[in-house]
């Protein structure tokens, strides 16, 4: 018998050799071996399962670092934002303040004006104010920023108005120097400072004037359009003698010319006479 059984072994290992080669086989030995792990895998399933979902319950909001970061960027976007606006108004509330608080002058109106369109190229040559005859506004009344001379009106409409700043040639203005009371006559360059205030002069001062850096430079009020007094900025050079005749002199304006939102303009209440 056990010569018989040694004669047959391997007799049935070749048989299952040849049974692992057909589908039949293949298949039987499949389902054999998903037998034995199935259990194992299940487990696994069920600890992962398991894990993930003590994860979401302990840390709901639980995200990546990538996300993250990517919420923590916008979230400083929309900071920034907030902020520049809160800026934004401040300085809008700041102008309009000012604008409100001028002192009031007999024979003067004071006509609050919001600025509408301001071209980006020549922003500091000219722009277009919300308020126009209808409001009492006159063509070469002077505009303030503040308490400091920008320019004056050069058009105005029923319900707009377009201001031409001292940086423009056109926009000419009697003004003073306080120190030596010399009259003289501002206007801009034709040049361009891009970041910058535009450049003014004063110009038919007498020859021999002795101006300093820094003297103070004011509104003359001759004309009767522009009210005299108001401060127009400082000399920021020394006298040039022109054409042999008069001499000029630079002006630092004391306006400040970016960021406008608000202007006044002293329009006067009675006619007057040709600036």
């Amino acid at each position: 018998m056990r010569r018989l059984v040694t004669r047959a072994i391997p007799a049935i290992v070749i048989i299952g050799i040849l049974l692992g080669w057909t589908p039949q086989g293949r298949q039987a030995g499949q389902t054999a071996a998903g037998g034995l792990t199935r259990p194992f895998i299940e487990a696994w399933n069920r600890l992962v399962g398991g894990v993930g979902g003590l994860l979401r319950t302990v840390l709901p909001n639980a995200k990546g670092p990538v996300a993250e970061a990517r919420d923590l960027a916008a979230k400083l976007r929309k900071a920034e934002a907030e902020l520049a606006e809160t800026d934004a108004l401040r300085r809008e509330n700041n102008q309009l303040r000012l604008a409100q608080a001028l002192p009031p002058r007999q024979g003067w109106r004071a006509i609050v004006a919001e600025v509408i369109a301001r071209d980006p190229v020549t922003w500091n040559r000219g722009f277009r104010i919300g308020r126009g005859t209808e409001n009492g506004v006159v063509v070469g009344s002077v505009v303030l920023n503040g308490r400091y001379v920008l320019g004056r009106v050069a058009r105005a409409g029923k319900a707009s108005a377009t201001v031409d700043t001292i940086g423009t040639p056109g926009c000419k203005l009697s003004v003073v120097l306080t120190d030596s009371g010399s009259v003289g006559v501002l206007w801009g360059k034709s040049r361009e400072q891009w970041r910058g205030p535009p450049e003014c002069t004063v110009n038919f001062l007498p020859k021999d004037i002795q101006a300093a850096e820094g003297e103070l430079v004011v509104t003359s009020g001759l004309g009767g359009m522009v009210p005299d007094g108001l401060m127009v900025g400082r000399v920021s050079s020394a006298p040039k003698i022109r054409e042999g005749t008069h001499a000029s002199v630079a002006i630092l304006p004391a306006a400040s010319f970016r960021r406008v939102s608000f202007v006044t303009v002293l329009s006067p209440t009675a006619p007057t006479s040709a600036p």
